[in-house]
């Protein structure tokens, strides 16, 4: 019932709170039907019922079913990141270290849960234009991450038109998307650590693929008249 003193409050709980709580229980439902029958197979109804709320209370939170997944996302996302920060901040401070607990901390919460796998997966940018801008940029952060790791092995590459680290390092994120939709449909028969060892495969091979670009081929005329030479360390 509602508080002598504040009108605005129901049992203990204030309106913003009581929002709060029915936005969090939307969400949650919407975990469980995206995750398990994916975005195209569930309705604004399926998410009510499975969060025990009217549908007048789905647009109290959310424009449309869109916003709504977005919301969704965003929350899985979360989740995620903050287990790939702790996980990094763990590993010794080597390029290669990091990006082994990168990959260990995601592929383990994946298996953790498929459903919320499935939400962050490939069949996200099928959703609808919008929602891809929006996934695109989650995977923009990811890439990043991982560019990050290269340019610490590599430092001139930040600068080195032959070689883009921007499309190497999403490259690498795209192929660990895909692993992960594979293992998700196999239902994680492969161990994990198996699963880690080849996508690190991937990680050193590319590493040693652009160190002996980087070493062979000439450095670009840096239009001051001098012979390139292959910086520090060249013979």
């Amino acid at each position: 019932m509602m508080s002598a003193n504040n009108p605005r409050t129901f049992k203990g709980q204030s309106r913003e709170e009581r929002q709060a709580e029915r936005r969090r229980r939307l969400i949650e439902a919407g975990i469980a039907a995206f995750g398990e029958r994916g975005y195209h197979a569930v309705t604004v109804r399926e998410l009510c019922a499975e969060a025990k709320l009217t549908e007048r209370y789905f647009y109290e939170s959310f424009e449309n079913m869109p916003t709504m997944f977005m919301a969704v996302f965003a929350e899985v996302n979360l989740l995620l990141k903050n287990e790939v920060l702790k996980a990094i901040m763990l590993a010794p401070k080597e390029p290669m270290s990091l990006a082994e607990a990168y990959l260990r901390s995601y592929f383990t919460f994946i298996r953790q849960d498929p459903k919320r796998a499935r939400i962050i997966g490939f069949a996200a940018l099928a959703v609808n234009p919008q929602v891809r801008v929006f996934v695109e940029k989650a995977i923009e952060d990811y890439a990043n991450m991982v560019r990050g790791f290269m340019l610490l092995l590599y430092p001139t590459m930040a600068h080195d038109p032959r070689l883009s680290a921007e499309y190497l390092s999403h490259g690498l994120v795209g192929a660990n998307l895909y692993m992960a939709e594979r293992w998700i449909r196999e239902d994680f028969r492969t161990p994990l650590e198996d699963v880690v060892a080849t996508n690190m495969l991937l990680y050193r091979t590319l590493a040693d693929q652009v160190k002996s670009t980087l070493a062979t081929l000439p450095m670009p005329d840096d239009g001051s008249g001098k012979s390139p030479g292959r910086g520090k360390g060249s013979k």
